[in-house]
């Protein structure tokens, strides 16, 4: 009963942890590209317009691979990156309007 009670407290403990990560600090990795959207779907960790730069840096980015582009992989890149770096193209794109 007792190991029981220490593995509930134990499986509380790292769900408490995993929904407290920020999720800017997130790094992209060969293994966890394809899902990590998924992971921090539901952190609630991002602001609306967070979400709205990262969607539309990963957009850009699966564009840019389909043309043989490489240069947008998110791989080795924390989440925070990828929405500053949207952020940061989409002020170039709006400063050359």
């Amino acid at each position: 009963m007792r190991s029981l009670a220490v593995l509930g407290v134990s499986i509380l403990m790292l769900w408490a942890s995993a929904c407290s990560r920020d999720p800017h600090k997130l790094k992209i990795t060969d293994e966890n590209k394809d899902k990590f959207l998924e992971s921090i779907r539901d952190s609630k960790g991002l602001a609306v317009e967070e979400n709205r730069l990262l969607m539309a840096y990963m957009m850009r980015s699966s564009m840019a691979q389909g043309v043989g582009k490489k240069d947008l992989s998110p791989v080795g890149k924390t989440v925070g990156q990828l929405i500053g770096d949207e952020r940061e193209w989409e002020a170039l794109m709006k400063a050359e309007q």
